[in-house]
């Protein structure tokens, strides 16, 4: 056998013998996610909105898995924030698992921006219900929730304490709260 079969078979099985390295598909955490929540804002439906920052060690670009409710059927943008602040829209696919839409896409800043439309606005009259739900398929590290009063709105009524109401300048009554970390699989509304 001549060297260069030897060495091409020393190399050949050297290559069978080194171990796969096979990386686990796990969804990137998110450090930050603030969720905003204005009920008939321009639509007569509640618009969500998430703002997103990724973990510092997500290796960019990053692919992003989320979840949101399959009666908002897709998102209404997925956008990043670019270096200097402007958002940028981002390519995205959907694909429906029960009572949810998965949207993936590809961001190369750790900051993004999505937002969906849900119709589930209950309407009784002037009465006005609607039911949040954080889909729990990511782990977060520090998680706050706004609620937008709507300009009309009077005598809002939340199933967890959103702290005391502030005044904005563009007229509208917001609440806010501070969720904390929450871990994935953790599902709340």
């Amino acid at each position: 056998m001549s060297l260069r079969w030897s060495l091409l078979l020393i190399l050949l099985v050297s290559l069978l013998l080194t171990p796969l390295t096979v990386r686990a598909q796990t969804p990137p955490a998110f450090d930050t996610v603030q969720v905003a929540i204005w009920p008939e804002y321009d639509r007569p439906e509640v618009l969500v909105i998430y703002y997103i920052s990724l973990s510092d060690s997500v290796e960019l670009p990053a692919e992003v898995s989320f979840l949101i409710p399959e009666a908002a059927k897709t998102p209404h943008a997925v956008a990043m924030k670019d270096v200097d602040g402007t958002l940028v829209t981002l390519d995205f696919t959907t694909a429906v698992e029960g009572e949810w839409v998965r949207i993936r896409f590809t961001t190369p800043t750790p900051d993004v921006q999505l937002e969906y439309y849900d119709p589930r606005l209950t309407r009784e009259g002037n009465m006005r219900s609607f039911a949040y739900q954080w889909p729990g398929n990511v782990p977060v590290n520090s998680m706050a929730v706004q609620v937008q009063g709507p300009l009309t709105a009077s005598n809002m009524q939340f199933n967890r304490s959103l702290g005391n109401p502030t005044q904005s300048a563009d007229g509208l009554t917001y609440y806010q709260t501070s969720i904390g970390s929450v871990p994935q699989g953790t599902q709340f509304g």
